[in-house]
């Protein structure tokens, strides 16, 4: 099983959970991390499991990672029925859920059957770090 995990971070916080995420992840196949900003909708092709994640911003996620889904419809139709996830981060919980949700219909409307992950409210602590890692290793289960 082949898992790609695209992130966005700013001040490092969806870097650590996409980082924790590839190491549960690893555990069932190979994993490809890259950030937005070095993927390219054609990476989504490949992958049996796409994981992406951002920060959130007024209730959505980054524009970064708005512009990378937007750019994918190149390949609508071609992700059908691969598995999808989702994480962010937020500064507060109500937003972060959004952007969740955001990210998370972005995939569906792919065609994904989509496993919403965890949302950091603030910096990520240990335990949200290990529910990241149990995420990971959960959702690219056969």
């Amino acid at each position: 099983m082949k898992t790609l995990i695209i992130y966005h971070s700013v001040d490092g916080i969806c870097e650590r959970m996409a980082k924790a995420i590839a190491k549960g992840a690893e555990r069932n196949g190979e994993v490809v991390l890259k950030k937005v900003e070095e993927a390219k909708p054609d990476d989504l092709l490949d992958a049996d499991v796409i994981i992406l994640g951002a920060p959130c911003y007024f209730a959505n996620m980054s524009w970064q990672m708005k512009k990378f889904i937007d750019d994918s419809v190149v390949h609508y139709g071609k992700l059908k029925g691969k598995k999808g996830g989702c994480f962010a981060s937020s500064a507060t919980l109500k937003d972060g859920k959004d952007a969740i949700l955001a990210l998370k219909v972005a995939l569906e409307i792919h065609g994904m059957d989509v496993e919403e992950g965890p949302l950091a409210v603030a910096v990520p602590d240990e335990k949200l770090l290990q529910q990241c890692e149990e995420y990971g290793e959960r959702i690219t289960k056969g």
